[in-house]
């Protein structure tokens, strides 16, 4: 085969490829978005339609979907059923397909579907529009764990992230704008048993793969008790960009859209809401709406991707004992635990909030050396230790050694005035404050190595009547200052100071 045979073949074989991919491209970019549009603007009008003189050849089509020939077109008034407790505005829409279960509109969006769900629970319309034509926008539909005729505690909607059309829940993520959402708290979605309103409660990021989000499966329908029901709105709140000033309780229901979203490869965005309540006003004070920024519970991939620390979460009902959620206004009652006190190893610490406790003091009369840790862990929760209890060493005469924990921030007033063998003490790093005669005549007191960096604070006899040979271990950058403060707190005039230089 000679050169120009061979560059004539490319040259055909090129323009047709390019012709393919442009029609494709003019296919999937123009045309298909283009009939979806139609289709769904045909639906919209037959929704919306409150035309009574409409009749039967005016929505005549092929029907895929239901064998019923007899279709009742009245005039939909608001809230008005049939006989079997249908809302008549769906009639027409029934007629067309008898898998639509409800529409769902989103003010501020383009969002104002049909939502389907294909009656073996199957995820058919993912790929296909109302008439059952493949569409790669597919349709709203709900979840397979849910039911809207027995309605279940949670309903979850499914919708294409369709970047390409901007249809179906493309504009869902306009929810991540606290702004937005302040403007539009309020969405609709009518099932074909009962209009309702629902109130925004959480926006949230979540693995598109449940073993990735543990304790939340946020597909579940049903719940084996209320107490399951109340922790299952807890994980949501819990992982929500911002709170939303609307109050929930283990008697609500909620609704939950899903779409897919590229914060890390298969995740998922979903906007959760909750019906409104009987009576209940459909007004929202959104200026209370605030971003929870480090609060907000991500699957481990995201902090693996944008770095950070995941927030402690634990169940509803532990929480209850430190406060109740903001948002929480049911009947369930917990003890507190504020004050109440753990012995962990020899040390005893009281509970002060959900993240700090105080160290009380030891269970060993004889202790002899011991440490204040900076964390602890009770009851598989990690707490700082920030404070000490100025009564925690009141018989603690045999205490040699003690080194104070890096969150520690005030060293009390006359702390150790009860330990005459005290000979060796590590100031932790977090310490601002020793308050007076803290040290005081703890003649067998030697050393003394502060590694706190911000101390601003050294009352009245601090280190009065220590050893007088006492040696001071300072923070090479803070030497001047504090041997200044040590000095004024009635410290030995033959103290020596060292610095030295952490790396």
């Amino acid at each position: 085969m000679n050169r120009k045979k061979i560059r004539t073949i490319i040259t055909v074989g090129s323009v047709l490829l390019f012709v393919g991919c442009v029609s494709f491209l003019i296919y999937y970019l123009v045309l298909q978005p283009y009939h979806s549009r139609k289709v769904t603007q045909k639906y919209r009008e037959i929704y919306y339609d409150s035309d009574s003189n409409n009749n039967i050849e005016k929505i005549t089509g092929r029907n895929k979907f239901n064998n019923k020939l007899e279709v009742k077109l009245d005039k939909s008034k608001k809230g008005e059923k049939n006989s079997n407790n249908v809302l008549v505005k769906f009639e027409k829409l029934l007629y067309y397909n008898s898998d639509i279960k409800g529409w769902l509109n989103i003010p501020g969006t383009n969002i104002d579907y049909p939502v389907m769900q294909a009656y073996n629970g199957s995820d058919f319309y993912l790929r296909k529009d109302f008439e059952g034509n493949r569409d790669k926008n597919g349709c709203l539909y709900i979840d397979k764990n849910c039911n809207v005729k027995k309605p279940s505690k949670n309903i979850v909607i499914h919708g294409h992230n369709m970047d390409s059309t901007g249809m179906m829940f493309h504009q869902l993520l306009k929810y991540k704008d606290i702004n937005f959402y302040k403007e539009h708290p309020i969405i609709t979605f009518d099932s074909l048993y009962e209009e309702a309103k629902w109130k925004v409660i959480a926006y949230i990021r979540v693995s598109g793969d449940m073993k990735n989000n543990p304790g939340f499966n946020y597909l579940q329908g049903n719940f084996k008790s209320k107490k399951e029901f109340i922790n299952f709105i807890y994980q949501a709140e819990s992982r929500s960009l911002y709170y939303c000033p609307v109050s929930v309780n283990e008697k609500d229901q909620l609704l939950m859209l899903s779409t897919c979203s590229y914060e890390v490869n298969n995740y998922r965005t979903v906007v959760v809401a909750r019906k409104l309540r009987k009576g209940e006003s459909s007004k929202v004070d959104t200026t209370k709406a605030y971003m929870r920024n480090n609060q907000v519970l991500y699957p481990d991939s995201y902090y693996h991707k944008y770095g950070g620390k995941a927030p402690q979460i634990i169940s509803f009902a532990e929480s209850m004992g430190f406060e109740t959620p903001q948002w929480y206004d049911g009947k369930y009652k917990y003890d507190s635990i504020i004050n109440r006190t753990f012995t962990v190893g020899k040390a005893i610490y009281k509970i002060l909030s959900k993240e700090e406790v105080e160290f009380v003091g030891y269970s060993d009369a004889k202790i002899k050396d011991l440490t204040i840790p900076s964390t602890i862990i009770i009851n598989e929760r990690k707490y700082d230790v920030t404070s000490i209890d100025k009564y925690a060493f009141g018989n603690a005469v045999y205490l040699k050694t003690i080194k104070i924990g890096n969150k520690i921030k005030t060293i009390p007033k006359k702390l150790f005035a009860n330990c005459p063998k005290l000979t060796s003490v590590i100031i932790g790093e977090s310490v601002t404050k020793i308050e007076s005669k803290a040290f005081y005549k703890l003649d067998s007191l030697k050393k003394i190595k502060l590694k706190c960096t911000d101390l601003k604070t050294m009352e009245d006899d601090v280190f009065k009547g220590i050893y007088l040979k006492a040696k001071f271990k300072l923070p090479k950058n803070k030497a001047k200052q504090y041997t200044k403060l040590i000095k004024t707190s009635g410290a030995p005039n033959k103290a020596k100071y060292i610095t030295y230089t952490d790396k």
